[in-house]
């Protein structure tokens, strides 16, 4: 498998910002993997999402066969919905997990500014919810 060196996420709700003394427009969050600076706020996100993979594989554990490609893309919307699906782990820990990760200098708004707290505060819930889906798609769960 290749390993992901970053990734571009399109922000489907645009919001202003400044940067440089200018006003912009957000448009999409390029997504880097972790590096040991980041590597606790990483490995906190990665328990929980591990935490909820096992919990849900262990509620599967019928017997049954699965006729899923195993091979698969995992995407954001998978991540989102099996987040939310889990009773392992509180949706909200998982939140705060990927706000600490994300504004450690891992998501670069139009790939140059980074992504602060008063930033992702800005953004539309259902992008940061979709984002963070994306950054553990390509960088905690690859």
């Amino acid at each position: 498998m290749e390993e992901t060196t970053e990734t571009q996420f399109d922000i489907t709700k645009p919001f202003e910002y400044a940067f440089k003394g200018e006003q912009r427009r957000a448009e999409f969050v390029t997504l880097l993997p972790p590096t040991m600076k980041q590597h606790s706020q990483a490995a906190a996100l990665k328990q929980s999402i591990i935490r909820i993979v096992t919990g849900a594989l262990r509620g599967t554990d019928d017997g049954s066969s699965d006729d899923k490609d195993v091979d698969e893309p995992i995407t954001s919307k998978m991540v989102i919905a099996t987040i939310y699906g889990s009773d392992c782990v509180d949706v909200n820990v998982v939140w705060e997990q990927a706000r600490l990760l994300l504004k450690e200098g891992v998501a670069l708004i139009d790939g140059e500014q980074k992504l602060t707290v008063p930033l992702m505060e800005k953004m539309d819930p259902d992008d940061f919810e979709n984002m963070v889906g994306e950054y553990i798609a390509n960088f905690t769960l690859a």
